[in-house]
C-alpha cells in the first residue's frame, strides 16, 4: 500500500513537472476565423459597440455586453485593430481584435488576449483550464459575428443584386426647385413624360424613375425618367437617352422620402465597401404610384446604382 501511494505521488509530481515545462508562464490565448464579409463592413460592426447590438450572442444592455458570466468592454478602436477589456472569473483581461483583408469580399479576425503570467505550477494549471473556457466563449462570439456579416441584409439592412441593365431606352425631364419636391411636383413632370410618350406612338416599360440632387441649400433639382419600347426624339424640354448594359445594383425596399434616403446611403456603403465605382447617377424606381398613395408606409420603391 505505501508503495502504491509513493508511485502515486511520484506521478503526480511529474505531472506537474511536465505540465509546468509544457503549459507557458504567460498565457495568451489566440482565436481566428475568416468571415465572407469586406474588410470595412467587418471593422464597422466590430470597432462600434453601438453596432454590437445587432449581433451579440449574450445579454447585452446600453453598453454593457455579457456572455457566460463574462463582461465585455470596447475601450479604443483604431484603423485595424480595437482595445477590448475582459472581466473574466473577477480578473480584467486585456486583449486586442486585428480585422486585416482575407481576398476580395473577406476579412480575417484575429483575437489575442493575455491572461496573465504564473510561476505557481497549480495556478498555472487551474489558469490554463479557465483560459481555455474564455478561449471557447471568444470562438463562439466571433461565430456568431461570422453569422450575422455573412448576410447582406443584415449588414446593409436590405437585399442587394447585381444585374446587368434591362431598360437602355429612356425619356426624361427636369426641374429646378427652391425645396425638396413634393408627391405632386414630381408627378406633374411624370405626366408630361407620359403625355409625350404617347403623342410619340411610344410605350412605357417599367415605372418612373426619379433622381432628386440638392445643389446647395436653396436649390433642388428634380430628373424624372420613363424607360419606353424605342428611341423618341426629344423637344427641348424632354430628352432622350441610351444607356449602356452594364452592372447596376438593384434594392427593394418599402417606406417614404426617409426610408428611401437612408437605403440609398446604404447601397453607398456597399459601393464603397466591396471597392466599386459608379458610372453613372443612382435613381428611384417608383414602383408605387406615390400620387395615388398617401400612406408612404405602402410606398414601394426600387433603388437602381450603377456600377463598374
Amino acid at each position: 500500500m505505501k508503495k502504491w501511494l509513493i508511485s502515486f505521488a511520484v506521478v503526480i509530481v511529474l505531472m506537474l513537472i511536465a505540465f509546468y515545462f509544457i503549459i507557458p508562464s504567460r498565457l495568451v490565448i489566440t482565436n481566428q476565423l475568416t468571415i465572407q464579409c469586406t474588410e470595412a463592413a467587418t471593422k464597422r460592426f466590430l470597432f462600434d459597440n453601438t453596432q454590437w447590438n445587432k449581433w451579440w450572442p449574450g445579454e447585452k444592455k446600453d453598453s454593457s455586453f455579457t456572455y457566460r458570466n463574462d463582461s465585455y468592454a470596447l475601450r479604443a478602436g483604431y484603423y485595424n485593430s480595437a482595445a477590448i477589456v475582459i472581466q473574466h472569473n473577477g480578473k480584467f483581461i486585456s486583449s486586442v481584435v486585428n480585422v486585416l483583408s482575407s481576398g476580395k469580399n473577406a476579412a480575417t479576425v484575429t483575437w489575442q488576449s493575455e491572461t496573465g503570467e504564473y510561476k505557481n505550477p497549480f495556478s498555472r494549471i487551474i489558469h490554463y483550464l479557465k483560459a481555455n473556457e474564455l478561449k471557447q466563449s471568444i470562438d463562439d462570439i466571433l461565430s456568431n459575428l461570422k453569422t450575422f456579416l455573412e448576410k447582406p441584409e443584415n449588414v446593409y439592412g436590405m437585399k442587394i443584386e447585381q444585374i446587368i441593365v434591362r431598360d437602355t431606352f429612356l425619356v426624361s425631364t427636369q426641374k429646378t426647385l427652391p425645396a425638396y419636391p413634393a408627391t405632386a411636383d414630381v408627378y406633374a413632370l411624370i405626366s408630361q413624360l407620359q403625355t409625350y410618350i404617347k403623342q410619340q406612338a411610344g410605350k412605357e416599360t417599367n415605372p418612373p424613375m426619379l433622381h432628386v440632387l440638392h445643389e446647395d441649400s436653396a436649390t433642388y433639382t428634380v430628373k424624372v425618367a420613363i424607360p419606353v419600347d424605342k428611341e423618341i426624339k426629344g423637344n427641348g424640354t424632354i430628352f432622350f437617352k441610351e444607356m449602356v448594359k452594364g452592372n447596376i445594383l438593384v434594392a427593394e425596399i418599402k417606406g417614404g422620402r426617409y426610408t428611401v434616403s437612408h437605403a440609398m446611403d446604404m447601397l453607398k456603403t456597399y459601393v464603397l465597401d466591396n471597392q466599386k465605382t459608379s458610372p453613372a447617377i443612382p435613381f428611384e424606381s417608383l414602383v408605387t404610384d406615390r400620387s395615388a398613395v398617401s400612406d408612404t408606409s405602402k410606398w414601394v420603391t426600387k433603388i437602381y446604382y450603377p456600377v463598374l
